[in-house]
């Protein structure tokens, strides 16, 4: 009798490991694809970010090379006079 009870328990105790192995495999799966595409969109946005900052480079110098003679100067037209008659 008690033989018969603890070889059901036995048998019971192995599906239930069973179902919860399978759960985990799934959970495991859902938890890998989420962290596979999160690193995708990192890696995408880490070579957009760095496009745009060649880009922003290229911009600052060509704005630079337009007007070799200012550097970090205001826009009004007096405060250039200024600068232009202490060169």
């Amino acid at each position: 009798m008690l033989e018969t009870e603890k070889k059901n328990f036995t048998i019971e105790i192995e599906e239930y490991k069973k179902k919860l192995e399978k759960e985990i495999n799934l959970v495991n799966s859902i938890i890998d694809k989420s962290v596979y595409v999160t690193k995708l969109q990192c890696d995408k946005e880490f070579s957009i970010d760095l496009e745009i900052w060649e880009k922003f480079t290229e911009c600052v110098m060509s704005t630079k090379s337009l007007y070799p003679n200012w550097e970090n100067t205001s826009v009004h037209e007096k405060e250039r006079e200024k600068i232009n008659e202490s060169k």
